[in-house]
């Protein structure tokens, strides 16, 4: 069961975002068991609520999309995260030119944003200390509301 404040944050009617339908626990049985090793419980707890996503964040990368259980090994193995992204189990990106990943280096587990061609790693911004926070994140506009809504023009 998930936890119910990782729930009510999902599911939060002021965030604005396009939440996917729960994960299959079997795909996550094998996801746990295909990554060697430990991520914060509260991601997996995320994907059985919401199977990854997509919108709107207050802060840089200012977009998300999260990846589906299903897709996250087969994209991280074609990132080749292991041997360009070492430190880093990515989880999305933001549409464009940055990923969305674990920082795996420490003990920690924090939210991170990195342009996927930073060889360097001089632009690793930390996006969220712990999951749960970035998780309160999402749907949310950078002046700290929620996304505004954008009207759809008919082009004749």
């Amino acid at each position: 069961m998930a936890d119910s404040s990782l729930h009510s944050a999902v599911f939060d009617p002021a965030a604005k975002w396009d939440r996917r339908p729960a994960c299959d626990q079997q795909v996550l049985v094998e996801l746990r068991s295909k990554i060697p090793f430990e991520l914060p419980e509260e991601y997996f707890e995320f994907l059985s609520i919401s199977n990854g996503g997509n919108g709107s964040l207050p802060v840089s990368p200012l977009w998300f999309q999260l990846w589906a259980a299903e897709e996250i090994i087969e994209n991280n193995n074609g990132y080749q995260r292991q041997e360009f992204y070492p430190e880093l189990f990515l989880i999305g990106s933001n549409g464009g030119g940055s990923c969305i990943a674990f920082d795996i280096s420490g003990g920690a587990r924090p939210v991170v944003a990195m342009d996927w061609y930073d060889s360097k790693r001089e632009c690793v911004d930390q996006v969220a200390p712990t999951f749960r926070d970035f998780v309160g994140l999402l749907g949310r506009s950078d002046d700290g509301d929620v996304a505004p809504e954008i009207p759809v023009r008919v082009v004749d």
